[in-house]
């Protein structure tokens, strides 16, 4: 019987890991070694195994998902209905793959009640190789907020174009 609108998939339970003193809900485990689910941002011809996770919202606000922890390049991505590629909400493949975060993170404003399915799908892996995942959920609050140290503009009147240069730091990479 499908209890969890996924068919025959064995669904993960991310309130079961229970919220942690800082409110965050962390999972331990493992992607399957089949390959069943492509998000909006899994790379074309991309195969990799994947695991379904669940999570019901507890409260209303703004929630980060990440696979921080995770030993492989991770694609995350949130739908409202399992088996429904329709109902993506975001999908993100590397959290910044230039600074060599190649793990993934979502941040969705969510009503308390709403029922995700989060798919952590690993990015190419051909072997269909099984490997440990980490996804956390928890409420997102933004604690160091980004620092504008200059910005210089420069017009030319001449080939009508203009140009900004603007530095500072974001400890978030947000």
């Amino acid at each position: 019987m499908d209890m969890n609108g996924c068919g025959d998939a064995d669904v993960l339970d991310l309130n079961g890991a229970g919220p942690s003193e800082n409110g965050a809900f962390v999972l331990m485990g493992s992607v399957a070694p089949e390959d069943n689910y492509r998000g909006s941002c899994t790379a074309e011809m991309s195969v990799g195994p994947d695991a379904v996770i669940q999570f019901t919202v507890p409260s209303t606000g703004e929630w980060e998902f990440n696979t921080t922890g995770s030993e492989f390049d991770t694609v995350l991505y949130a739908r409202t209905s399992c088996l429904n590629s329709e109902s993506e909400i975001e999908c993100n493949d590397d959290i910044d793959y230039g600074a060599g975060l190649s793990q993934s993170r979502l941040r969705l404003s969510l009503e308390e009640g709403t029922t995700l399915f989060l798919f952590i799908d690993t990015y190419d892996d051909q072997a269909l190789t099984p490997a440990p995942f980490t996804l956390t959920a928890k409420p997102y609050i933004m604690t160091n907020p980004p620092v504008l140290d200059s910005a210089v503009m420069v017009v030319d009147t001449e080939l009508n174009t203009i140009g900004i240069l603007i530095e500072g730091t974001d400890a978030e990479s947000d």
